[in-house]
């Protein structure tokens, strides 16, 4: 039996996101190039989410941000079987605004 890998998860500054704004597609997007994650797959823990989102939207999937919004990667069954789920920048504020996690 193989050896147990941990999660690795992108580490996303407290100085990335204004504290005074609300979250929206701006401030997301912001967010991510300052970190230098854009266009790139990346596990954010939960307060990186509650930070970019204001809320744990996505849990321990994968997500990567580029021009078109937000695509999300979640693996089930042991990494066999996987969903991907796209999100454009319009449906991305609707989920921010709606505070709950989407259907993957």
């Amino acid at each position: 039996m193989g050896k147990r890998k941990p999660l690795k998860f992108a580490d996303l500054p407290e100085w990335t996101v204004d504290p005074n704004s609300k979250p929206d597609r701006y401030s997301v997007a912001a967010a991510f190039h300052l970190a230098n994650l854009s266009d790139k797959w990346v596990r954010l823990q939960a307060a990186a989410q509650r930070l970019v989102f204001g809320a744990v939207l996505f849990g321990k999937c994968k997500v990567k941000v580029d021009d078109n919004g937000i695509q999300v990667v979640r693996t089930v069954c042991f990494g066999t079987d996987f969903s991907c789920t796209t999100f454009s920048w319009a449906e991305l504020e609707r989920v921010i605004a709606d505070g709950r996690r989407p259907c993957l």
